[in-house]
């Protein structure tokens, strides 16, 4: 009978130890969604101005406008001024990496 009690206080413990660590683990995943859903959609105001850098950190310039595609409502490109030839340089969606602090492309840049 003791070893029966002892063995349901245990399961009652595992369990409650089990329970708290499904809730804490259901909080980080629901966290973490609602994190990259606020990552998804940025304002044209945060795009415009942010600078750019190729893939080895070299810095090209700054996003000066964009290419809207109007079937899909996403960027198709961004132009680029690097303010010494004054003309802006588009670079295909394609060709862009990650968008954070800066836009880092998937190219190098040329001299």
């Amino acid at each position: 009978m003791i070893e029966m009690t002892l063995s349901i206080e245990i399961g009652k413990k595992m369990f409650k130890y089990i329970n708290q660590h499904i809730n804490r683990w259901k909080w980080f995943v629901s966290s973490q969604i609602r994190f990259k859903w606020r990552k998804i959609f940025m304002k044209a105001t945060d795009i415009l101005g942010k600078k750019v850098i190729d893939k080895n950190a070299f810095e090209i310039g700054k996003i000066s406008d964009f290419d809207v595609d109007s079937e899909n409502w996403a960027i198709a490109g961004i132009y680029i001024s690097s303010g010494i030839l004054g003309s802006d340089l588009r670079i295909p969606i394609e060709e862009v990496d990650k968008v954070g602090d800066y836009v880092t492309l998937k190219i190098e840049k040329h001299v």
